[in-house]
C-alpha cells in the first residue's frame, strides 16, 4: 500500500491536530504499513484545471495513481465525478470499503481560490450578516453534493473566519452520519434560491 506525500501530510497534520491516544496507536500501526511516495501527477492530471468540486490537492494525490497505474482509494465521490463528467478524466478509483463517521482536522492556510470566488460569493449574498449557528450545518449539506469536500471546508472557513481544520471536519461529518434535519435544509435551500442559487447550479 501506498500514500503520496500529500495524502500523507494531510493524514498525518490530522493525527496531530485531534487524535487521542488510541487513535494515534491506530495511526501508527496503519502507517507501519503503507510507503510514502513521492507526488508525481500525471500529464493528464496536471492538465487538469481546478474547479470547486476538483481541488488542486485531489489532481495531486489522484494524478500520481494515474501515473502509477494503480487504483486510488477515496471518498470525494465529487471529485471523481468532476473528473469523469467535467474534464472527461477517468482515473482508476474506489470507494473505502468502511464508511468515515469519525472527526477529522487539518491546519491549512485559507484563501479563496478564481473558481470558487461564485460560491463565496453566493453565501455572501445569502448571509451579508454572517452565517448563523442553525444555518451553519443545513448549509454545509446543502452545498455538500455540489463542491468537493476540501474547497467546500475552504470557502465555508473563509465565510465564518473558522479555522479550516475545523471546517473540515464538519464537512465530513454532515457527509456521512450526522446530517442535519431535512426540514431544515429544505427551508435554507429556499432562502438560497433566491440569491442566485440555481444560477450557481448551473455554472
Amino acid at each position: 500500500m501506498v500514500m503520496t506525500q500529500t495524502a500523507f501530510n494531510e493524514f498525518t497534520n490530522i493525527v496531530q491536530s485531534i487524535a487521542g491516544v488510541l487513535e494515534q496507536g491506530r495511526a501508527s500501526r496503519f502507517l507501519q504499513r503503507v510507503a510514502v511516495i513521492p507526488d508525481n501527477p500525471s500529464k493528464r492530471a496536471l492538465n487538469l484545471q481546478t474547479t470547486r468540486n476538483l481541488g488542486a490537492n485531489d489532481i495531486i494525490i489522484l494524478g500520481t495513481g494515474d501515473q502509477l497505474g494503480i487504483t486510488t482509494t477515496t471518498a470525494d465521490a465529487k471529485a471523481v465525478r468532476a473528473l469523469r463528467s467535467g474534464q472527461g478524466v477517468d482515473f482508476s478509483v474506489r470507494p473505502p470499503s468502511m464508511s468515515f463517521n469519525g472527526k477529522l482536522t487539518m491546519k491549512v492556510k485559507v484563501s479563496i481560490a478564481s473558481y470558487l470566488s461564485s460560491t463565496y460569493n453566493l453565501i455572501q449574498r445569502a448571509f451579508p450578516g454572517g452565517i448563523k449557528e442553525e444555518d451553519y450545518f443545513p448549509l454545509l449539506a446543502l452545498l455538500y453534493d455540489e463542491i468537493s469536500d476540501r474547497n467546500l471546508a475552504e470557502v465555508m472557513a473563509h465565510c465564518t473566519s473558522k479555522d479550516y481544520s475545523l471546517v473540515l471536519n464538519d464537512v465530513y461529518a454532515v457527509g456521512s452520519t450526522d446530517a442535519p434535519d431535512a426540514k431544515a435544509i429544505a427551508n435554507l435551500k429556499k432562502h438560497l434560491l433566491a440569491c442566485g442559487y440555481a444560477e450557481w447550479l448551473e455554472e
